[in-house]
């Protein structure tokens, strides 16, 4: 089923990202930098950032896959959500992944 709406209403072939990483890593700013230039030139992606505090990081992310039941450990975690923020969501990696899949994708 392929469903078009207008204004900010979400379509089913909509493209939605979570970006979280440490506020002070490089990997992070470019994944960033690379969902926000995505957003911007393409109609149905959508990300969401969360940024991390250095002193937080582990704890959370440690939580996050376990919850998620992944396995990662990086300054930068990637994933796409299967629907609006919620459910598991389908991990990507790191900055890295995510440029290589941004790469064939889009």
């Amino acid at each position: 089923m392929n469903v078009i709406t207008t204004g900010c209403l979400v379509c089913d072939k909509m493209a939605k990202f979570v970006i979280a990483g440490k506020t002070d890593c490089e990997e992070y700013s470019r994944a960033e930098m690379l969902g926000d230039f995505l957003q911007c030139n393409l109609p149905d992606f959508k990300v969401h950032k969360l940024p991390k505090d250095a002193s937080e990081w582990s704890v959370w992310l440690k939580e996050i896959c376990g919850a998620r039941g992944w396995q990662f450990d990086g300054p930068c975690i990637v994933w796409r959500e299967l629907i609006d923020r919620g459910g598991k969501g389908l991990l990507l990696g790191g900055s890295r992944e995510f440029e290589e899949y941004a790469r064939h994708y889009y």
